[in-house]
This record gives C-alpha cells, sequence and structure tokens, in this order.
C-alpha cells in the first residue's frame, strides 16, 4: 500500500511539471550579432574628492557596473597609476556590477583611480580619473583618557565616535605635521562639533600640537553661548592675539553669569617666526584654569565659580566661530595636530607624559 501511494505522488508531481512546461518554447541558441558599442562604465563610489570611511581590514568598496553589448573580456582597476586588479572571468558576461562592490585592499591614505572595461573585440573605454581618500576606523583606545580624538590623517573624524566635523570652508592639510598630517587652517575654515558630543560637567581638557601662523589675531578653540557676539557669560575661548613676532595665547572662562580672563603675558607669548611646532594644553577644573605651552604654566589661576556650558551648542576648532569674532578673533591659518579632548582636568605631570609620547 505504501509502495502504491509513493507511484501515485512521483505521477503527480511528473503531471505538474509537465503542466508549467506548456506553452514555453524550448531554449535555442542565438547568434549574438556583431559587437558595435565599446563597453560602458558607470561608478557609483566613490566619487571625486569622496572620503570612505571603513571598518579596518575589511577593504574598501569599488561601487561599479561595466557593460557590453555583446561580451566583456577584461575589466582592468587601476590605482596610483599601477594595475591593482584585473577581472577576466563573468558570471554574465556582458555585464560586472558585484553586488558589494568590488573590493581593494587598501590603507588609509589618498588615491586615484580609473577602470577600463576591453571588450572581445579589443574595443576598451576608460572612466574618468577619481581621488579619494581611505580612511580605516577600528575600535578606539584612549591613550589618556581622552574622550575625543583628532588626528587629522588626511580626515576631519572624531576617531571616538567617527563623526565628521561640521566644515565651513574647505579646510585642508599639511603633509609634514608633527605627526603625519595636519591641518592645514586658512582665514575663510574652521571645524566645529556639537558641544553636547564632546563634553559633560563642568571640567575639561584640551591637548594639541600647534604651528602658529603669522597673523594678527585668531580663535584657537571656543564653545561660546549664542546670542550676541561676544558674549562671555559660559564656556571658554582660547585664543591668541599680537604681531608678526608676538603672540600671546590666552584663555576666556564663563561660569553661567560672568567671565574670567587668563593672560599668561610674557610667559604666554611665542614668535611665529622663529618657533614652530609647540604643544598647548589647556586644564578647567571646577575650581582653577591653567593654560600649558610645552609642558610648563603660562597662565593659571583660581575661578570663583566652575565653567557652565550653558547655551553653548558648538565647539569651533581653528576660529572664535560666529559668537567669538567680535574683536577679529576669527579662524586659524595656522596647524594643528594631534587635538584630545577630555572631559576632566588633566595634571601638568599627564600633559608631559603625552609630549614625551608623541614627539
Amino acid at each position: 500500500m505504501k509502495r502504491f501511494k509513493y507511484i501515485i505522488y512521483s505521477l503527480s508531481i511528473l503531471l505538474a511539471l509537465n503542466a508549467c512546461n506548456e506553452g514555453i518554447d524550448p531554449i535555442s541558441s542565438v547568434e549574438p550579432g556583431p559587437d558595435e558599442l565599446a563597453p560602458t562604465i558607470d561608478i557609483s563610489s566613490p566619487k571625486d574628492g569622496d572620503q570612505l570611511i571603513v571598518a579596518s581590514g575589511v577593504g574598501v568598496p569599488i561601487v561599479m557596473e561595466a557593460i557590453d553589448d555583446i561580451e566583456l573580456e577584461s575589466v582592468s582597476i587601476v590605482v596610483n597609476d599601477q594595475e591593482v586588479d584585473k577581472v577576466t572571468n563573468f558570471k554574465d558576461y556582458r555585464r560586472y556590477a558585484p553586488i558589494n562592490g568590488h573590493m581593494l585592499d587598501l590603507e588609509d591614505g589618498v588615491y586615484t583611480m580609473q577602470v577600463t572595461a576591453t571588450d572581445k573585440t579589443s574595443k576598451d573605454v576608460t572612466s574618468e580619473l577619481i581621488s579619494f581618500t581611505v580612511v580605516q576606523m577600528g575600535d578606539f583606545e584612549p591613550l589618556y583618557g581622552e574622550s575625543f580624538y583628532m588626528s587629522f590623517q588626511n580626515h576631519f573624524l572624531d576617531h571616538a565616535t567617527v563623526n565628521s566635523a561640521a566644515m565651513e570652508g574647505t579646510p585642508t592639510f599639511e603633509s609634514e605635521g608633527k605627526v603625519g598630517v595636519a591641518y592645514q587652517g586658512n582665514d575663510a575654515a574652521n571645524l566645529s562639533f556639537p558641544v553636547s558630543e564632546v563634553f559633560a560637567g563642568s571640567e575639561m581638557s584640551a591637548t594639541f600640537w600647534y604651528n602658529i601662523a603669522q597673523q594678527g589675531r585668531s580663535g584657537m578653540l571656543s564653545a561660546s553661548p549664542g546670542g550676541s557676539n561676544n558674549n562671555r557669560v559660559a564656556g571658554f575661548r582660547l585664543f591668541r592675539e599680537g604681531g608678526d613676532d608676538a603672540q600671546t595665547i590666552k584663555l576666556n572662562v564663563g561660569n553661567g553669569s560672568s567671565d574670567q580672563w587668563f593672560d599668561g603675558g610674557a610667559a604666554a607669548t611665542v614668535n611665529p617666526q622663529t618657533t614652530e611646532w609647540i604643544h598647548i594644553a589647556i586644564t578647567i577644573s571646577s575650581s582653577e584654569a591653567t593654560v600649558y605651552i610645552d609642558g610648563e604654566v603660562a597662565a593659571q589661576g583660581p575661578l570663583d565659580e566652575p565653567m557652565s556650558f550653558d547655551n553653548c551648542e558648538d565647539l569651533y576648532i581653528a576660529s572664535g566661530g560666529p559668537h567669538f569674532s567680535g574683536w577679529g578673533h576669527g579662524n586659524d591659518m595656522s596647524q594643528y595636530d594631534e587635538l584630545r579632548l577630555y572631559q576632566t582636568a588633566l595634571s601638568q605631570d599627564n600633559i608631559k607624559a603625552i609630549i614625551a609620547d608623541e614627539e
């Protein structure tokens, strides 16, 4: 009885398959015809000028589509004037468009790329030259307790959050920074991050390397309340003033209702004509504010009350920003490197250790 059931079941499947094939023409070969057209290439990513952020070790996806009217012979990828990959086997002989992109093993850096598609009759097409930057981001490991870190290695990212700075103008890079590549300021550019993503509470520190420009005045780091320009009742403002041969670095701190100035005079004065990279640090505890130059105290004093970030929306880097520019403390033309921000006040020994590690 069981055998009879299996026979009936098998016959049912065969009848169903035969019914499904009714009305379908049998497959027959068709001549492809003459190969008249050259292939086409469309590259969706990267676009010229793109910054590609990828996880470390997973490769960089090149999202593209190469199509020929008859059959592709090869797709060649040239990076920095050298062929790095060549595809000659295609699942669809007329089209190459890998779903997850064509993966390239590229390290951090700036690249140029062109793709050439060739068909079976040697007709080919080459894409326009594309320039792009690769940034590999792994798990953030703070070295000194920092909660924010910008290395400026051809990108404007905070390594801790992998968030990019908001940019005004067109900031650029200096290839010979203190540690690899550095930020190069200009008088029409600055960077900014929301204060809420960077600071918490009333204490903070900042450490960075600084190659000061010969420029009258500029902001350096500024988190000020909105409203009228030069409103200093909250946040902090690190800036510089002076002439071509003497720039004094100063700090202003607001507690929510009033502000205090920290001006070290000669101890905080630098000659841009004879000085290249210096290390700048500021620390603000609940009771004291300090400016350090190369690990030494340049300005220091007690706070009447702890600092407040009330109504301070953005932290501006290399600028006084829109809320502290009324006295000429605008965008900075100097160079910055290894910017680290902390949600606590560092000690002088902490700062000297950082300098020793980064030099």
